[in-house]
């Protein structure tokens, strides 16, 4: 696209920064542009309150229940928006060591939403990592009875 340019590690389209640098960018973001990644994308769980969205991204093979903002950072990628104050959400809060209360918050929330709604919520959605290519295989009729 000839309105993108590479200036200074940043991509940019009009005049905005799209993606920032490779070595700062989340999974997900690498995921969007295709480039190959890390197994934390896959599965979401997230909330929304009137002023922020926040979420955690992890490998349907590997659910997990952060009880620490040590294990939310090593299991997830973690996002955090701010939709009054940046109401396109290009700004990642989570990714500021600044705002690790308000992500220690917003985890404390979500997990209990999911305590309350979900459950133990620990099991893995799938059993196999999945076939990039062609038709995805699904089991879980087979299991039950009706395939």
């Amino acid at each position: 696209i000839s309105q993108v340019q590479q200036q200074s590690g940043e991509v940019r389209l009009h005049d905005r920064i799209v993606m920032p640098d490779l070595a700062l960018a989340t999974p997900l973001w690498l995921a969007i542009l295709g480039v190959v990644v890390n197994a934390l994308v896959g599965a979401l769980r997230g909330y929304t309150d009137e002023r922020y969205s926040f979420g955690r991204y992890f490998a349907a093979l590997e659910p997990n229940r952060p009880r620490s903002i040590e294990e939310l950072y090593a299991r997830n990628d973690v996002v955090l928006y701010d939709r009054v104050e940046d109401p396109h959400e290009m700004t990642n809060l989570a990714a500021d060591t600044e705002h690790r209360d308000l992500v220690g918050t917003c985890l404390a929330k979500l997990e209990g939403l999911i305590s309350e709604e979900i459950g133990s919520d620990d099991s893995p959605w799938v059993t196999e990592r999945p076939n990039l290519l062609g038709w995805p295989s699904w089991r879980g009729d087979r299991r039950a009875g009706r395939a």
